[in-house]
């Protein structure tokens, strides 16, 4: 599962449509967390984030709680604090209340140096995007799923040219020798 195909799938879901879908998803699961089948009238946004991460085959924190959520990623070890300076692809729960409950949760498709751009279920009945700023103090925590490591353009050049990635050839020759493959590609017009 990669960060990207969250993200590009997440950003496909909207309207009724994407309510409908994120159900099927989600109900589609061969055991319900709780036993529970989410209905249309519930509250969705869990299920939301769910049904994304389901797509791509993981059920791990699978849930139609919030709450329930949380407790799944704490327990996994994948639940950071609200400090924590999360990257494009990790949830985001809000604490509206400021009681220690998660009330809403979301996938952050955006970040700037100051906010989250955050792909939501079940805002205002839909799906939609709500700016987060990283100084808010409704920001409850975040869970950093298991991504694979994507590579970057420059491993792709790399392992296209000298036909290793960065990490091996940096094992391989040190950093001396990634210096000097670089100065290489560029002087071949890569």
């Amino acid at each position: 599962m990669k960060r990207t195909e969250i993200i590009d799938y997440c950003k496909s879901l909207s309207g009724e449509s994407g309510h409908t879908t994120v159900l099927q998803i989600y109900n589609s699961q061969k055991k319900l967390p709780r036993g529970y089948a989410v209905r249309l009238n519930d509250a969705w946004c869990a299920t939301f984030v769910s049904a994304v991460f389901l797509k791509f085959g993981y059920s791990d924190i699978s849930e139609c709680s919030c709450l329930e959520m949380g407790k799944k990623a704490a327990n996994l070890g994948i639940f950071k604090k609200p400090t924590y300076n999360a990257d494009l692809g990790d949830i985001i729960f809000y604490d509206w209340n400021s009681d220690n409950v998660f009330d809403h949760v979301g996938i952050i498709v955006g970040k700037t140096d100051t906010a989250y751009i955050v792909r939501e279920g079940n805002k205002s009945s839909s799906i939609g995007n709500r700016t987060v700023y990283k100084s808010d103090k409704y920001i409850g925590g975040f869970i950093l799923p298991p991504y694979e490591k994507e590579s970057s353009h420059l491993d792709m050049i790399l392992q296209m040219i000298a036909g290793v990635d960065i990490d091996t050839l940096y094992k391989l020759k040190g950093a001396t020798g990634v210096k000097d493959e670089m100065i290489r590609i560029v002087k071949e017009g890569y």
